[in-house]
């Protein structure tokens, strides 16, 4: 008998006289396999999750413009870079505290949005009119209707301020509203203030460069930059 046949040999006559060992050692793998193959599928589910998130107008699909020192900058910059030419949209974005939970919310300007960086462009123009004029709408993904306990056309209440009327968008990522501009802004607390510019196709047209424009105020994240998760 070869050595391997011999050991194999040896190690059943060993957890034949003790089977409890043998129980013990089958449960211990079972359990890690479970454990392994669980991790895995947390992590995938994760990093969908937060491509989902990151890409919400915005993210890695879509070049932007942020502020060099301050996680928000004047909305005359906005004003600014359309004058000049530049094809900018701006986001402005905070949290809302709604029945005890925390919101991740999104003003958006959809008229000037660039395509592919969000919902928007997929509204036809009946819902783009009920998404702009008065009262407007709160877009939200199925699962955060559900997390916020409220219906579809109920207006949900964020520190005393009513937000729009809730209204279902399947392809928002979950935690996430999405309002007009001047909405969020006046939600937030955030009076002409942005805390992004999403950036559509530079090669259509000539432009000054961004620092003619607006000096050394706002900086360039390509598109294709990697994520947080990423890194």
């Amino acid at each position: 008998m070869t050595r391997s046949l011999w050991i194999l040999v040896g190690l059943l006559s060993h957890w034949k006289r003790h089977r409890m060992q043998l129980a013990t050692l089958l449960v211990g793998l079972i359990s890690a396999t479970a454990l392994w193959s669980g991790v895995q599928a947390l992590n995938s589910q994760a990093r969908n999750s937060y491509d989902r998130a990151a890409a919400t107008f915005g993210g890695g699909n879509t070049a932007m413009l942020v502020g060099r020192d301050s996680p928000a900058f004047p909305q005359q910059l906005f004003v600014d870079l359309r004058r000049a030419n530049w094809p900018v949209s701006p986001v402005v974005e905070g949290r809302a505290l709604i029945g005890g939970r925390s919101f991740r919310l999104l003003g958006i300007e959809p008229l000037s949005l660039p395509a592919g960086a969000g919902s928007a462009p997929e509204l036809g123009q009946a819902d783009l009119q009920k998404f702009i004029a008065p009262p407007g709408q709160t877009l939200v993904a199925p699962e955060t209707l559900a997390d916020l306990k409220l219906p579809e056309g109920a207006s949900p209440q964020m520190g005393g301020v009513s937000l729009p009327p809730l209204a279902l968008q399947d392809s928002l990522a979950p935690g996430v509203l999405v309002v007009d501009i001047g909405v969020a802004q006046r939600s937030l607390k955030m009076p002409d203030q942005i805390s992004r510019l999403l950036v559509g196709d530079l090669r259509s047209s000539k432009r000054p460069p961004l620092e003619q424009v607006t000096g050394n105020k706002l900086l360039l994240v390509e598109a294709g930059a990697p994520s947080d998760l990423e890194r």
